[in-house]
């Protein structure tokens, strides 16, 4: 870089050479002091640099590099020059406060913590004086004596007690707010009253207020009984009712506000899942004491289908920078479908998946001889799918009871066993959280141009499910393995157990 030298060459010792190399990788030191010593180093190390260049080095200006230069030569330190003016002046109340932001044993004392009484024994014990104003505020509290004690270090016990009140008040800037009259107020009186209550947490069922408890009642109500035609109810509406009810008119502010001190919230009914099915206990508990009991040698499957899955431009989350919004047609030309089928191991979470065309009895029977072929040294295979037409069809159960004959008549081999869930309990079938993470990971947000390439990208991200289970073994689900959850069968009608 063209210019002449530096003016201020840097000499070392190697003692100063330690010093500084590790001050300048050090973590707890001052940060500027941190940046001296980077600077000093580079320009010991490399005479011939000039500022401009340790200064791009370090992440400064080459004028502070040519002021670091000037210091060390001059004084060999790195710390900051004294300061000019005058200095900072403790009051006595930041000298009083400055041991409660400390700990005790920093100024003396064998303790772990301190208290307002040993907080003033402390103050008393520094000498600390006591100025004009604030002997103001302690004179019209605790009066002349207690000034004149404090003065000539003659504090009692209880001047000690009473200081330690006086520091916390007047100190900490605490300022306790006189407590309100409360007025009983009645539906048709307190509703300006309740305008300037100010409560910000919920009120206990017996403090709740007569006009609150007047809006209330009429939220146990349909609007069509105060004569409104709506079928739910708006904060106008519930102070119509209120007028019609009281005769007394009371704003929307003031039914929002005293609705919220009982903490009423606006909430929107969750849909639920529910089971039709008039066997559901008897199969659920089926299940249950089917995957509480898994022998070694045994399986538990679930089975389902996915597709057809269209190929075509999906959408999804996106990171996008701010002020766009990426965008997909809504009515697009497909480029073909894939429809998946596939079988989660309770017990080593391995998924099995192939590609059909339909969904049907026959893609059934062929997915559990793909299982049976897998495990063939297994002694019973379970296999448990939702209420589908096509899963419970009598062709399959015949094929299965042939199918299970047939085998015993040849040799040992598994055995195949049909537990079937509830009717419209998909909430208990596993892998149909597997599913939904598959098409968050590869098809939501998608383009892909062939069927192909959908399926090469689907087996992918089964392949890699698959090996890390394998490394990470681990049984899928979480509360269907917890017996002491399904006790109470009216959660699981609605459809709360979601958590997989």
């Amino acid at each position: 870089m063209p210019g002449p030298l530096p003016k201020y060459a840097i000499t070392l010792t190697a003692e100063q050479v330690a010093l500084l190399t590790q001050l300048s990788t050090s973590y707890r030191a001052p940060y500027a002091e941190v940046l001296r010593a980077r600077m000093i180093l580079l320009a010991y190390q490399h005479p011939d640099w000039r500022n401009a260049e340790i200064a791009r080095e370090v992440g400064c200006a080459a004028a502070t590099v040519q002021q670091g230069r000037r210091r060390w030569q001059s004084t060999d330190s790195l710390h900051d020059a004294p300061r000019t003016g005058r200095r900072h002046a403790f009051t006595p109340r930041a000298q009083t406060m400055a041991p409660v932001c400390s700990p005790p044993h920093e100024h003396g004392k064998p303790l772990e913590r301190g208290s307002d009484e040993k907080l003033a024994t402390g103050a008393v014990a520094q000498q600390i004086g006591v100025s004009l104003s604030e002997k103001g505020n302690l004179r019209r509290e605790a009066g002349e004596a207690l000034i004149e004690r404090l003065a000539s270090n003659a504090l009692t016990v209880d001047d000690r007690c009473l200081l330690a009140k006086l520091i916390t008040r007047h100190f900490s800037q605490i300022l306790e707010d006189a407590p309100e009259r409360e007025t009983p107020l009645t539906p048709t009186a307190g509703v300006a009253q309740a305008k300037r209550a100010k409560h910000k947490k919920a009120m206990r069922s017996e403090a709740v207020r007569p006009a609150t408890k007047a809006l209330i009642e009429i939220l146990h109500h349909k609007p069509h009984v105060y004569g409104i035609n709506r079928s739910n109810w708006s904060y106008q509406s519930l102070a119509d009712a209120y007028e019609k009810q009281y005769s007394q008119r009371m704003s929307t502010a003031t039914v929002r506000r005293l609705l919220q001190e009982v903490g009423y919230r606006w909430k929107k009914s969750r849909k639920v899942l529910t089971s039709p099915d008039p066997h559901y206990r008897e199969k659920v508990e089926l299940v249950l004491s089917t995957l509480q009991s898994l022998q070694v040698d045994e399986l538990f499957f679930f089975i389902d289908e996915l597709g057809p899955l269209q190929v075509k431009r999906h959408g999804g989350r996106c990171y996008t920078p701010k002020g766009e919004m990426p965008t997909h047609p809504q009515i697009q030309p497909s480029k073909g479908s894939i429809t998946l089928y596939g079988a989660l191991s309770a017990t080593t979470n391995q998924v099995t998946w192939f590609y059909g065309e339909t969904k049907d009895t026959t893609a059934m029977i062929d997915l559990v001889e793909i299982l049976f072929n897998q495990y063939h040294d297994k002694s019973r295979i379970y296999i448990t799918w939702d209420a589908a037409s096509w899963h419970r069809s009598h062709e399959l159960v015949a094929w299965v009871d042939d199918f299970n004959a047939r085998n015993k008549a040849h040799g040992p081999a598994p055995r195949i066993d049909l537990v079937p869930l509830p009717s419209s309990a998909q909430f208990l079938d596993v892998i149909e959280a597997v599913f939904s993470g598959m098409k968050r990971a590869v098809i939501h947000y998608s383009d892909y141009q062939s069927e192909e390439a959908m399926k090469s990208a689907i087996s992918r991200h089964f392949q890699e499910r698959n090996v890390f289970f394998q490394h990470n073994p681990r049984r899928v689900g979480k509360k269907i393995w917890q017996v002491d959850f399904f006790e109470d069968y009216n959660n699981l009608r609605a459809g709360n157990y979601r958590e997989w």
